[in-house]
């Protein structure tokens, strides 16, 4: 079951916006997808992933 497709997850876009903030690229498809970055700018990647899918979340939930 693709249970976060049903509630607006886009890894694709996610990962292609968090990953050009930080410096890299990335990309896929809604539900499996990646991206490459510096890799001394984890953290910061994370932050921006976790903070781009939870207003994906909240904007599917509107």
């Amino acid at each position: 079951k693709w249970d976060q497709l049903d509630n607006g997850i886009d890894l694709s876009v996610a990962m292609r916006d968090a990953s050009e903030s930080v410096g890299g690229q990335g990309g896929g498809h809604r539900i499996a997808s990646g991206a490459n970055f510096p890799s001394s700018r984890g953290q910061e990647f994370l932050k921006k992933l976790n903070e781009i899918v939870g207003e994906q979340k909240v904007n599917h939930a509107k």
